[in-house]
């Protein structure tokens, strides 16, 4: 008999599943036992860090929409023109610092997502995830500004980022395969 480590029913020794609740009894040592899947709600009480994440995306907005309020009508007018003429026009300079504040604002988000994950005692993969993807925006963020500056053209500045994300890909799989047992707790 193999007992429900979420309900406590008894269970048949060779049984996947418990009978009475459905929580899986299969190599619980390599299944995340603490994510109790569709059935049935979380021990530890709701993650809230979803609610948090979108708050900050709210605020980002809101900051972006402040710092240019005309941010909707340049982007109408570059849209149009991009239409009309049917080749590539550089955006306004002030759509372009739109877009470089809301890539750094985002970054900075995913790094204070990214403490408060490690100090309520998060998932420690989603931490890595989220400081990860906060340096990936805000070097982004520095790539747009180059372009900003005339510095880089923009397909220099979607190649260097799509190999960032790439490296940042990589490294992500190996830190997780190196940490695995101690980023899940």
């Amino acid at each position: 008999m193999v007992t429900c480590s979420k309900c406590g029913a008894k269970n048949q020794a060779h049984a996947e599943f418990c009978t009475d609740c459905g929580f899986s009894l299969y190599s619980l040592k390599k299944r995340d036992v603490r994510e109790n899947g569709c059935f049935g709600a979380d021990k530890r009480g709701r993650d809230y860090m979803g609610f948090l994440s979108f708050g900050s995306f709210l605020i980002i907005i809101g900051i972006v929409i402040t710092v240019n309020a005309n941010v909707f009508s340049n982007v109408g007018v570059w849209l149009k023109q991009l239409t009309n003429e049917r080749v590539w026009i550089r955006p306004p300079e002030e759509l372009i610092t739109s877009f470089m504040l809301f890539l750094g604002l985002s970054g900075i988000s995913n790094f204070f997502m990214a403490a408060l994950r490690f100090v309520g005692n998060r998932s420690r993969r989603h931490v890595l995830i989220e400081v990860l993807s906060g340096f990936a925006l805000i070097f982004f963020a520095y790539l747009i500004n180059q372009y900003n500056n005339h510095a880089l053209r923009l397909r220099m500045v979607g190649a260097i980022e799509i190999i960032v994300c790439g490296l940042l890909i990589i490294l992500y799989t190996i830190l997780r395969h190196i940490f695995y047992n101690r980023m899940d707790t």
